[in-house]
C-alpha cells in the first residue's frame, strides 16, 4: 500500500516519535510511505526508505492549507498514493480536502484532548479515527465518525540503557 502521513513538523514530541516509528515499520513491511511535514530535528530518524516532503502543513492559515492540499492532491494523482493518515488538526483539514479531490480514503489519529471547536470538524468526514486512549476518545466523541477505535501508542525498545552501577 502507498500511504501518506501528514503531521505539522518533525521536532521533538510524541506525535513525531509515533509517526517516525510507524513510517519506518510500515516500510519494513513492504509499504511505500511518504511523510509530509515542515521538517525538523527528528527528520533524520526517518528510514532511507521513507520519502519526506516539506510543506507548511504546520501553519493555521486557511489559504496555506488549501495550497498544501492542492499540492498533495497532485502527488496522489501523479504517484498513485492510496491512503492519507493525518496526525493533527490542520493536517486533518488538508487530508479531508485532498481526499475529497482525489477520492482516496483518509484516516486520523487523535493524540491528545484538543479544544472542542471547529478545528475538529474534519474528523466526522474521516474514514476512520484512531484515539490513543479511552480518555481522548471520550473527549472527542461528538466529533467521531461511524468508524473509530482506541489503539494505545506502543513504546519502542529503549535506545539508552541505565547501567546498574550508578
Amino acid at each position: 500500500m502507498r500511504i501518506i502521513q501528514i503531521l505539522p513538523e518533525l521536532d521533538i514530541g510524541g506525535v513525531e516519535r509515533h509517526v517516525i516509528d510507524l513510517s519506518n515499520e510500515l516500510t519494513e513491511r513492504g509499504h511505500d510511505v511518504m511523510v509530509i511535514s515542515k521538517g525538523g530535528q527528528m527528520q533524520n530518524q526517518l528510514s532511507g526508505k521513507v520519502l519526506h516532503r516539506d510543506l507548511p502543513v504546520h501553519k493555521k492559515n486557511p489559504i496555506t492549507a488549501w495550497r498544501c492540499s492542492g499540492e498533495i492532491s497532485s502527488w496522489i494523482r501523479q504517484e498513485g498514493w492510496e491512503l492519507i493518515h493525518a496526525h493533527s488538526r490542520v493536517p486533518a483539514w488538508i487530508a479531508w480536502r485532498a481526499s475529497s479531490k482525489t477520492k482516496i480514503p483518509w484516516i486520523y489519529t487523535a493524540h491528545a484532548c484538543y479544544s472542542l471547536n471547529y478545528g475538529l470538524i474534519p474528523l466526522k468526514h474521516a474514514g476512520f479515527v484512531i484515539s490513543v486512549s479511552e480518555t481522548v476518545q471520550d473527549h472527542i466523541k461528538s466529533y467521531l465518525p461511524v468508524n473509530f477505535t482506541v489503539i494505545p501508542v506502543a513504546l519502542p525498545e529503549p535506545t539508552v540503557r541505565w547501567d546498574s552501577t550508578y
